[in-house]
């Protein structure tokens, strides 16, 4: 597999993932692939961009919430007034007299750098010149990581870093590890540029998958980074790929737990049963949920999946004895009885049901009824039932019993019962 398809399989696998903990993060990603267009081709772009430069001086995450740009409009209405005070006081933000004075500034530079016609290649230009070492960060009073933040912002195809992200592709071996943090920045977005190219992503939606898959959310779906500072090997979608995965030993401790985590969150029986509901689970995945635990080297899916292997069925299951349950390896005193006692329980539900549901008006009656005693035959059985004139069930009667495939019953047979 050359290095093109082996990152294209990666994203795929990303974007798996992270869809599935939270559809919403498939919403960010669709709006950020197919929402590229010219920053100045908007008709509010002063507006985007002073906004922008505001929230990173301020915050580099005040600016993706509605309360957040609230408050960056009432500052920049207050700098427009020339009110100190308002543009101050007038936000949830705690702005420090140096910090406004940044702000100002860096208002006023961009001002004049809006003026200018070759605005757009001038940016270009930045972004393309080695390492990011430009004036136009300078002249805005930011930092290089704070300008890359300041245009992704505003609608540029930038990839804005973090030491995060920079850790979790130098992990993969996709960019070196640098101590150099504009160095890393360029890397970091030259790497997003290309990938861009082949992926059928656009920069800043790699970011964006980057960026979810290594850091912390507020999200209950998404609470931990997976590839954080202590990377979660046994969850990452790409460990097969992963240079720090295979060049360190946590890939046998793993193998050795094979512990439910090891699963993919798609394949755990919890997660299928609060997502699919319980009928869309198969008999291993329900015993596995009351099981709950495995043993050294066999997690309880597979512990599960032996057992349903032997006993064939939960009927079968249900009529091996106790000190049998006790005797398989993994199974002790506690698991068996909590095997038997789920199944008593299925056992009485449908015998509370049976006794409650005496009438029969469809045919969907007579399933309800006798699914518990008939699911299981290895022979195709001819019933009777015999109903009074309020179509209770007076008793039923197995005529005949026939093969696998068949089973005749004679006319007088059935109407001998039925006058008895």
């Amino acid at each position: 597999m050359t290095n093109e398809e082996t990152i294209i399989d990666c994203v795929e696998r990303l974007k798996k993932y992270l869809f599935n903990l939270d559809p919403e993060f498939e919403i960010q990603a669709d709006k950020l692939r197919h929402g590229v267009i010219s920053p100045q081709s908007r008709s509010n772009f002063p507006d985007v961009m002073k906004e922008s430069l505001v929230a990173v001086h301020l915050n580099e995450d005040c600016y993706d919430t509605p309360t957040g740009k609230r408050q960056i409009r009432r500052i920049l209405s207050g700098i427009r007034n020339v009110e100190r005070e308002s543009a101050s006081e007038s936000s949830e933000f705690t702005i420090s007299e140096r910090k406004m004075g940044y702000i100002r500034e860096g208002l006023r530079q961009l001002d004049e750098l809006m003026k200018r016609k070759n605005l757009e290649a001038q940016i270009d230009a930045w972004i393309r010149k080695s390492q990011g070492k430009s004036n136009l960060n300078k002249v805005l009073g930011l930092n290089t990581e704070q300008a890359y933040r300041f245009l992704s912002l505003a609608g540029y195809p930038v990839a804005p870093g973090s030491s995060r992200k920079y850790r979790f592709l130098a992990r993969l071996g996709w960019i070196n590890r640098c101590r150099n943090s504009a160095t890393a920045l360029h890397e970091y977005h030259l790497f997003c540029e290309n990938a861009a190219r082949f992926t059928g992503e656009s920069v800043r939606s790699l970011d964006l998958l980057f960026s979810l898959f290594s850091r912390k959310t507020k999200r209950r779906t998404h609470p931990l980074p997976v590839c954080g500072t202590t990377p979660r090997c046994h969850e990452c979608p790409l460990s097969h790929y992963c240079d720090h995965y295979r060049l360190s030993d946590r890939k046998m401790t793993v193998e050795s737990r094979k512990t439910m985590h090891s699963l993919p969150m798609e394949d755990r029986p919890r997660e299928k049963l609060e997502n699919a509901g319980a009928s869309r689970l198969s008999d291993s995945d329900l015993l596995a949920i009351i099981l709950g635990t495995g043993m050294r080297n066999r997690n309880a899916v597979d512990l599960a999946g032996e057992i349903i292997r032997k006993y064939k069925s939960f009927h079968e299951l249900g009529e091996a004895p106790f000190s049998e349950l006790c005797r398989i390896k993994g199974i002790g005193r506690v698991k068996a009885i909590q095997i038997q006692a789920a199944l008593e329980m299925g056992r009485r539900s449908f015998q509370k049901k049976s006794k409650s549901d005496m009438i029969i008006l469809e045919s969907r009656d007579v399933f309800n009824k006798y699914r518990n005693k008939l699911y299981d035959l290895k022979q195709e059985s001819f019933f009777l039932l015999i109903l009074n004139s309020r179509n209770q069930v007076i008793k039923d009667v197995e005529i005949s019993r026939g093969t696998l495939d068949g089973s005749m019953a004679h006319p007088r047979d059935v109407f001998r019962e039925a006058i008895r």
